[in-house]
């Protein structure tokens, strides 16, 4: 006689997209797993945005990789629900295990619109006194860095409202020489990952 159910959950560490899949992870395999009780050989079925999926419990653990081809559709700003079931030889069911990811799929965007050195040409008093350099972003978060890279030296700020400024003190520009062409760039990530277009 079996009146115990087995027991099942979803370990939320070994979703491999986290708790947010980005851009670069929607194109990847998914892999999760997890505990259950259920004896060795027992069904587990894995539903992910309503595909089920199956694999069996082994060692008191069960384990599935999705390839990405048979994954569901999942579109950006979704919340992807995950479950899983099992029952033992007996046929008790277990409690079905529950557990979710977001998903990204929109890069952000940076802009630099500060006109740099008021004039984009730096002039000696500028190169002496320091300058500003400023922008935009949507889609990153607050406190998220920016990386700036000028005359291939990188500098770091953070997302503010959308926005961003760094200075650069006088310095850091001594070594700009007279007539060069000074590359200036910016890039920022949101916190899934997904780095700006």
């Amino acid at each position: 006689r079996d009146v115990t159910p087995p027991t099942i959950d979803i370990d939320a560490h070994a979703i491999s997209v986290g708790a947010v899949m980005n851009i670069a992870e929607s194109a990847d395999d998914l892999t999760l797993g997890g505990a259950t009780t259920a004896e060795d050989g027992q069904e587990v079925t894995v539903t992910i945005a309503g595909t089920e999926f199956t694999t069996q419990a082994e060692n008191g653990a069960w384990t599935l990789t999705i390839p990405n081809a048979n994954l569901p559709a999942i579109a950006d700003g979704d919340t992807v629900q995950i479950t899983a079931d099992v029952s033992d030889l007996a046929g008790n069911p277990a409690t079905q295990a529950t557990a979710s990811f977001d998903a990204d799929l929109s890069a952000p965007t940076i802009a630099i619109t500060t006109p740099i050195a008021t004039d984009g040409t730096l002039n000696i008093a500028e190169r002496d006194d320091g300058i500003s350099i400023g922008g935009t972003t949507t889609g990153a978060e607050d406190g998220q860095t920016v990386t700036v890279t000028v005359d291939g030296i990188e500098y770091t700020t953070t997302v503010e409202g959308d926005a961003w400024s760094i200075a650069l003190p006088a310095g850091n520009l001594s070594e700009i020489t007279d007539g060069a062409t000074v590359t200036v760039t910016a890039d920022v990530s949101d916190l899934a990952g997904n780095p700006a277009q």
